[in-house]
């Protein structure tokens, strides 16, 4: 094979060392060369150097829990960093060791068949930091709502039938007075706001039940914490809007797709960043985000699949997006699910809306132009062209030749062939 990397190393990470082995081409000879680095940031600083003395160029390592980053902020602007799959590099069974692994790895790299993983700039990974944090914590904030309302249900209390959302301002006045043990139901029907002042009957009922002191002392903490992840979440956004200063009409442009925030669209920002070119073309980002079938072929047979692992985050984000546009009347998403679902399931038809969100976002960032409503009727229009095609197809086929006429609208529908 074809040496393309001359002066090459590759790393294999730990909690505490980090092995690395460097091939480098002298001539017509090969120098492998082999040492051991402690993680602490002497220890990257002593592999950079190691790195820079033997004059190596490319640098590849695995992307291997939290390991790589440091690792990877270190030697960045220095040297052509590739992060790659650890299942991609995988050697042969039964030589497994420290040394064998790296030297594999350096191998692979050497000749240029590893594939590299996307890692985004610095300042659209600290962006990515900041909106995956917050998306976590509002994910550990619902598994607070949930705890709060088993611990009602527990206490025989039924105020989740009667209130839609038990954290909005009549759920939580009551919730507060029952953690501080005031459950005397004909005064807490008198914290209803809204429409819920309406069902005062229904609340009091509701509200009937075996409420100890035991369930206030749950309940006190459970609100503690999810006053906790309310403030965080708060400062969270207020980061991520000045982290994201910098690409404000990105933004605007992708909050233009139908189901998408600003929110969302900032989220979607810092998973894929501003520079296509790290996906030749708009399949393999598909592809990457794990919106798009898996393969499953085997002696000319092909199985049917699930979708392709990819950008957890990403895929989350989309699907939610996608669920948010196929609601939006007047549509092409709408449009698009609803001829979808029909044929395929709610599931399918939801990816599917996904993906095609997600292809318009790639060309959107690639090109720098704003998104384009086709509307509702192109789905009809093109399935009504696709349909004239085939049968005109079909009759072609059987011999005869098809003049077509466009009706009028109070005509009704004729053809005719010899």
């Amino acid at each position: 094979m074809e040496v393309i990397i001359d002066r090459g190393a590759a790393l294999d990470l730990h909690n505490k060392t980090i092995r690395v082995c460097a091939l480098l081409t002298e001539g017509r000879s090969v120098e492998q060369k082999l040492a051991t680095f402690g993680t602490t940031q002497q220890g990257r600083v002593g592999l950079r150097e190691w790195l820079e003395q033997n004059r190596v160029t490319h640098v590849t390592m695995e992307a291997t829990g939290e390991f790589w980053k440091p690792v990877y902020a270190e030697l960045e602007g220095g040297f052509v960093l590739t992060v790659t799959n650890p299942q991609h590099v995988k050697n042969v069974p039964g030589r497994k060791t420290d040394t064998s692994d790296v030297v594999w790895h350096a191998e692979l790299h050497r000749y240029g068949l590893l594939r590299p993983s996307f890692v985004p700039p610095a300042p659209i990974r600290e962006l990515r930091d900041l909106t995956r944090s917050r998306r976590k914590s509002i994910q550990a904030q619902s598994r607070v709502e949930n705890r709060t309302r088993k611990i009602l249900e527990g206490a025989g209390i039924k105020l989740g039938a009667v209130v839609s959302d038990l954290f909005g301002k009549t759920g939580r006045s009551i919730l507060d007075q029952m953690a501080q043990g005031r459950t005397e139901p004909s005064k807490l029907v008198q914290l209803a706001k809204g429409t819920l002042k309406q069902k005062k009957p229904e609340l009091s009922v509701a509200l009937e039940g075996t409420f100890t002191e035991h369930h206030s002392l749950l309940l006190q903490d459970q609100l503690r914490v999810h006053d906790a992840y309310t403030k965080a979440i708060h400062e969270l956004d207020q980061r991520i809007a000045r982290q994201a200063e910098p690409w404000t009409d990105l933004i605007r442009r992708l909050d233009q797709i139908p189901g998408v925030n600003p929110t969302a669209a900032v989220e979607i920002l810092a998973e894929v960043g501003t520079d296509m070119a790290a996906w030749k073309y708009s399949w393999r980002f598909a592809a990457w985000a794990g919106l798009c079938p898996g393969n499953h072929e085997s002696a000319g047979k092909r199985r049917q699949v699930s979708v392709r692992k990819g950008n957890p985050f990403l895929r989350s984000i989309l699907v939610q997006c996608a669920t948010a546009a196929v609601r939006t009347k007047g549509t092409y998403y709408r449009a698009k699910f609803q001829r979808l679902c029909a044929r395929r399931g709610y599931k399918r038809a939801i990816v599917a809306i996904a993906h095609a969100m997600l292809i318009a976002i790639y060309f959107m960032i690639r090109d720098g132009k704003d998104y384009v409503e086709l509307g509702e009727t192109f789905v009809l229009q093109r399935t009504r062209t696709r349909t004239t095609h085939r049968l005109v197809e079909q009759l072609s086929k059987l011999g005869y030749t098809v003049t077509l006429t466009e009706n009028t609208p109070t005509e009704q529908p004729s053809a005719s062939g010899t």
